[in-house]
């Protein structure tokens, strides 16, 4: 009975063992970093950023190909003639279009209002900071805000104000910064435009990939082994376009909201603040409160009255966010409680930047995916109940449990 217990009590704890084959990982990744490896590791990566982002584009494509090209099979194939091939590179001509037509659409509308921000908040520092103090100061006649708390307040924005003062002075500081923004920037668009066309061939030959990652497979494994790497493989796809597509698909919807809500409050940047909101939301937990902060912020150099309402409205759209639209959209994909999604977001995102904040959950989430696969298989085998529910009991009604299991069997 003990051996029995103590099989039970490790393996029904996938999410235990998740949690430390997952701190594995993030800790091989910060003691290479420490070594110096990490840096070499994180280059050869960023020499493949062309491969990540086309492989990133093709999840964003694929359910929007996919139907396009039920469409047009049913207006263009007959039993004669399914015309397969050219319903698809018709449906993906369509979906790379409506692609392209959203993001000339974003960037044409976001990027010059962000060179026009950021040019008004360069000239109009002083006087932003100088009318937020006022501000401030005629919040309260209270003695220990004016002692205190203003005073403050007041050495940090003349501190900010002398900092932004001193870009004028700083022009080639300034030209560098610029030049490696406009180098970083333009570098971006090229990898966007290279990974868009890799997206295009995998979408293409997608049939073809998996049969080769099939073949490979069964060459390297038994059959039996074999056909469990690939229902693994099938579910790391599943949870990494549930996750993405529906992820963006959320994050479009919130920032439609952003754009609507702050028109209608006529709160200024409407468009950037937006931008920033919808891509922000892209990060788990952490993503919404960025979005929220750079907002506040900015609307603070502006109207400070107006950045409270801002504020007001972001909780209630991360309230309509977190408990209806996201649930709805992206259901259970990735099968993890909330506490999990945090740590996930915190570790990953420690060791590889803004990518693994985005990608930490279905990781996260994959590495649970296999450990429970292997805890139930394991318990099946020895006869003991699979599902997490039965181990919530004692250890006497466990006991019982498997008493009869045996008598039964028997």
């Amino acid at each position: 009975m003990t051996e029995n217990r103590d099989e039970k009590g490790l393996l029904g704890k996938p999410m235990l063992i998740s949690v430390f084959l997952t701190g594995g990982i993030i800790l091989i990744a910060m003691l290479l970093k420490n070594l110096g490896i990490f840096s070499g590791l994180m280059k050869f990566i960023s020499s493949l950023q062309a491969l990540f982002i086309g492989i990133l584009f093709a999840y964003i494509l694929n359910p929007i190909t996919k139907y396009f090209e039920k469409k047009f099979l049913k207006l263009l194939s007959t039993a004669a003639k399914p015309r397969k091939k050219l319903c698809k590179g018709l449906a993906l001509a369509v979906s790379v279009l409506i692609f392209l037509g959203v993001a000339f659409f974003l960037i044409g509308s976001i990027v010059p209002q962000l060179l026009d921000t950021i040019k008004t908040l360069l000239q109009n520092s002083s006087s932003m900071i100088r009318s937020l103090v006022n501000w401030m100061q005629g919040l309260s006649s209270s003695e220990a805000w004016q002692e205190t708390v203003i005073p403050a307040v007041q050495n940090l924005l003349r501190d900010a104000s002398g900092w932004l003062s001193s870009l004028e002075g700083v022009n080639s500081d300034l030209i560098t910064a610029i030049s490696n923004g406009v180098f970083s920037f333009v570098k971006i668009i090229l990898n966007s435009v290279v990974g868009l066309i890799i997206a295009v061939y995998i979408l293409i030959s997608k049939e073809k990939l998996i049969a080769q990652i099939r073949k490979i497979t069964y060459a390297l494994l038994p059959v039996k082994h074999g056909k469990g790497a690939l229902e693994i493989l099938q579910e790391a796809n599943r949870i990494l376009e549930g996750y993405l597509v529906g992820k963006l698909i959320d994050s479009l919807i919130i920032g439609a909201i952003a754009v609507v809500g702050m028109f209608l409050l006529d709160l200024p940047y409407v468009l950037l603040i937006s931008a920033v909101i919808c891509v922000s939301n892209m990060i788990p937990f952490f993503g919404p409160y960025i979005g929220a902060v750079f907002g506040v912020i900015l609307i603070l150099m502006v109207h400070p009255v107006q950045a409270i309402y801002f504020l007001v409205f972001v909780l209630i759209l991360q309230q309509l966010d977190g408990n209806i639209i996201g649930p709805r959209i992206l259901g259970n994909s990735t099968g993890l409680d909330p506490l999990w999604i945090v740590v996930s977001v915190m570790a990953f995102g420690g060791c590889f930047g803004l990518a693994g904040m985005i990608l930490g959950v279905p990781i996260f989430a994959w590495i649970y995916y296999i450990v429970k696969r292997i805890c139930e298989q394991s318990l099946a085998r020895r006869g003991l109940a699979v599902d997490t529910e039965s181990y919530y009991r004692n250890a006497e009604e466990m006991e019982e449990e498997v008493h009869y299991l045996k008598h039964h069997k028997k």
